[in-house]
């Protein structure tokens, strides 16, 4: 069976009619997954939060995360459509569990939530990030600058949550970025990479079943 690679397709026109060099390919090739992944994140996401009824609080988990993805790393899968899978997954689960649950905590005791979870989210920022692949390692100048990175944002976003919460905002979106939060720190942890894997060895598994049969 030939299976025919779009991207490294779109990659090589682009080459082809632009007159790219091998290096500046490779970039292009890059920028198309990027791009395409995470338009089809983004779409499968919103079309969760619609289907769920929680669209806000889904984004908000997703982009909390994404965000904080970008400096500090983390597990991942192997597989760009499992990895889409999983986020659609958890931004799901935490859209629905966001718009559930904040109703239910009083302004003072969402407050206490956010900064106890904080506290807890913080170690695996501070002490792992940046994760990044073992493939392409980081040098120590851009490790320490990625780290510096991961831990703004980080404060950032837990003042954006008690600036929401001071100005009565939604409480269901405050909670949805906390929860997107503890998850990208889990990711950062050696049980969120064990997670990963297994998620990975169960999609492979059942790719390999629906080829045999």
């Amino acid at each position: 069976m030939i299976k025919l690679n779009l991207l490294e397709a779109a990659a090589a026109y682009l080459r082809e009619n632009l007159g790219l060099s091998p290096a500046e390919e490779e970039v292009a090739l890059y920028g198309l997954k990027i791009t395409v992944y995470s338009t089809a994140n983004l779409i499968s996401v919103v079309l969760t939060g619609l289907l769920l009824d929680c669209l806000g609080p889904a984004l908000a988990a997703t982009l909390a995360a994404g965000t904080l993805r970008l400096f500090s790393g983390g597990a991942h899968s192997r597989s760009p459509l499992t990895c889409n899978i999983l986020g659609m997954l958890v931004a799901g689960c935490a859209g629905k569990f966001s718009s559930l649950l904040a109703p239910k905590f009083s302004p003072s005791g969402l407050f206490v939530l956010v900064l106890l979870g904080a506290a807890l989210a913080f170690l695996p920022f501070l002490r792992l990030a940046p994760v990044d692949s073992p493939n392409k390692p980081l040098a120590p100048v851009e490790r320490k600058k990625m780290r510096r990175l991961s831990l703004l944002f980080f404060f950032l976003i837990v003042f954006f949550q008690l600036g929401t919460l001071a100005l009565k905002g939604p409480s269901s979106l405050v909670l949805a970025v906390s929860l997107g939060v503890w998850w990208q720190a889990f990711s950062l942890t050696r049980a969120g990479h064990g997670l990963a894997t297994f998620i990975d060895n169960l999609f492979s598994l059942k790719q390999r079943e629906v080829l045999r049969g």
